[in-house]
């Protein structure tokens, strides 16, 4: 799975956006029919990044989403709730890199279904864009025995957004879940992630971009902390680079599934993020 995921990922990087027929499917040099391949999108942020904490290690996370029904833009179609149905999948990777054989210490992958609208019409709080996600989700590491986790949860994100386009816009995002189904091979995991996270993120195009996502544990003093900072590389070098430098920092509980109930020291990163 962790190969697949890679390869997917890879894909939505580099398949071209060419002129299609959309009615007949028919593309010149496209691997999928347009009609197709137009209702791929990003999920959630994809990088590689580096540091270093005992060893050498790094962090990657790819993500997608896929739309069933209607073109590529969210906000075009009906207000049909099929029109707003995506499947997204997500992995995120800790790999021991300074390690003998740099071993892959645990990989998290995320299916979800959920429906999704960026913006409802809606003005509240003054925000200029409020929108709504709502699903279902399964978290699991894809290991056995002793080493095994598994979560899934049933959550609602909403969204609001304040400034306008070309200057920073300012995100607030909590995301409330309950868990669901059994949860013998991590059952004290609400200790530690508890029942929400809270997104905060402000960013500018061709400019700084920052993420904080906090959690809190239900019972104290768990919890997590996690920052991000990018900036965009065709600002620091001459031509054109579709990508970012990227910094990262955690520190808390459980970084990965299978360390959810460990404490290990703080961790700061550096490498590049694909899409923010």
């Amino acid at each position: 799975m962790l190969r697949l995921g890679i390869l997917v990922a890879l894909w939505l990087i580099v398949i071209p956006h060419v002129p299609a027929d959309v009615d007949s499917g028919e593309t010149t040099g496209s691997p999928l029919p347009a009609r197709y391949a137009r209702k791929f999108s990003l999920n959630e942020p994809m990088y590689f990044s580096v540091g270093w904490r005992e060893t050498g290690n790094a962090r990657f996370q790819i993500s997608f989403r896929y739309r069933f029904v209607g073109s590529d833009d969210p906000e075009q179609g009906s207000d049909a709730l099929a029109s707003h149905l995506y499947f997204a999948y997500t992995q995120t990777s800790l790999w021991d890199i300074g390690s003998q054989s740099a071993p892959f210490r645990d990989t998290s992958y995320r299916p979800s279904l959920f429906f999704f609208r960026s913006d409802l019409g809606q003005h509240w709080f003054g925000a200029r864009q409020c929108g709504i996600q709502a699903g279902v989700e399964h978290e699991s590491n894809g290991r056995a025995d002793a080493a095994s986790r598994s979560v899934n949860t049933v959550f609602v994100r909403p969204m609001l957004a304040w400034g306008d386009r070309g200057q920073y816009v300012w995100t607030f995002a909590p995301k409330v879940w309950i868990y669901v189904g059994d949860l013998s091979d991590n059952p004290n995991i609400a200790d530690y992630r508890g029942w929400a996270e809270l997104l905060l993120k402000v960013e500018k195009r061709g400019s700084w971009g920052f993420s904080l996502i906090g959690r809190k544990g239900s019972r104290r003093p768990y919890g997590s902390i996690e920052f991000n900072a990018s900036y965009p590389l065709d600002r620091l070098f001459a031509g054109r680079f579709d990508s970012y430098l990227h910094f990262q920092y955690f520190a808390g509980w459980g970084e990965s599934l299978l360390d959810y109930d460990v404490k290990r020291a703080s961790q700061l990163r550096i490498g590049l993020m694909l899409v923010r």
